[in-house]
């Protein structure tokens, strides 16, 4: 059984393949590398499946953080921990200073594996002003957290109630309400749902980071806007209900393997209902290839290469078809934009 999934993780490793990639998409998806203009208002920074980084320049917030992307075969057969040099090497080329939170919406590996050795840096850097770093993720987290040795006080980890929790950061309000992953479609994938019942101390199986409780992320800010963001393609209705964003960054991936219902459904629950003026689709890329650490790359991110773990094409598609008026763009690693008073700008020479 275990030769009979090998081949396909490997094919799934290979970028090298004959397929569509949303970052070549330059008609619509990417004409150009996205950068943001200098000046006051929210910078969002993306570095790939959901790892996104959001400041106003006085206060600063991370989603997810996760850098390490361990490769396919220690994924299926081995165990997995962070890689302590190449989160480094992301933190230094993002120029990342001090992180005022970092907000986890569920726990899978590839969304919380590097969280407490990324919470426990910036920490560091944070302490240095004499402040320091909140985490923010579920139950289930709070076990991969404490597994990873990161300080579990108060006032260090909040623990995100079953019917979501707000908090107040500076000018930032950051609301996490309740979600539904996307079912598994993948050999292995039912054998990482679930709740993290016992502490994960890396290395450990991917299995053992499993999803249970799910989060949506709504972060408004006082003066620029407000961002929604979703880790996976799945949803409950009303997950966002009262709710409204400038900018919405829906998870896309495995969405081609939902039937069209789903796929509707998740896209009126995430999208639709927030009436955005921009939609950028993430959690699109294969996160089994390793971040690139060239200061100045844009395309590096890439689709699974084969239909079989994902159609991205059929998924670009879709949402460019439901976007209608709305402005729908990708981003590149480390690409940013700037949300200004509920607009989303870029510099003019990446327009």
């Amino acid at each position: 059984m275990q030769h009979r999934l090998l081949l396909p993780l490997l094919a799934l490793a290979l970028c090298a393949c004959n397929t569509y990639q949303p970052l070549r998409d330059d008609k619509i998806l990417y004409p150009s590398p996205r950068r943001a203009p200098d000046g006051p208002g929210v910078k969002v920074m993306y570095f790939g499946n959901t790892t996104i980084l959001i400041s106003d320049g006085e206060t600063t917030l991370l989603v997810d953080g996760f850098f390490s992307r361990p490769n396919p075969l220690s994924v299926k057969f081995g165990k997995i921990e962070p890689n302590e040099k190449v989160i480094q090497k992301q933190l230094d080329l993002a120029k990342m200073g001090r992180v005022d939170a970092l907000l986890i919406g569920h726990s899978h590996y590839d969304h919380a594996l590097d969280a407490p050795l990324v919470a426990q840096k910036l920490d560091a850097i944070a302490a240095q002003q004499g402040k320091h770093t909140v985490t923010m993720g579920s139950s289930s987290y709070a076990f991969i957290h404490e597994g990873g040795g990161a300080t579990c006080d108060r006032e260090h980890l909040h623990i995100v109630e079953r019917d979501g929790m707000t908090r107040t950061f500076g000018k930032f309000t950051v609301t996490f309400r309740p979600s539904e992953h996307i079912s598994p479609h993948l050999p292995g994938q039912a054998d990482m749902m679930g709740h993290v019942q016992a502490l994960v101390v890396p290395p450990a199986k991917a299995k053992d980071f499993k999803c249970d409780p799910v989060y949506v992320l709504h972060i408004r800010h006082a003066d620029e806007g407000s961002i929604a963001i979703t880790t996976t393609a799945g949803a409950l209705k009303d997950q966002f209900k009262g709710l409204t964003a400038d900018v919405v960054m829906p998870a896309v991936g495995l969405l081609s393997k939902e039937p069209c219902c789903q796929q509707e459904f998740y896209w009126r629950e995430a999208v639709e209902k927030l009436n955005p003026k921009t939609v950028i689709p993430v959690h699109w890329d294969n996160f089994l290839l390793k971040l690139d650490d060239s200061p100045q790359v844009r395309r590096n991110l890439k689709a699974p290469p084969l239909k079989f773990f994902d159609d991205t094409r059929s998924t670009m598609d879709f949402v460019k078809r439901h976007s209608k008026d709305k402005d729908v763009w990708t981003m590149g690693l480390r690409d940013s934009f700037l949300l200004r008073s509920g607009k989303v700008l870029l510099a003019k020479q990446d327009m």
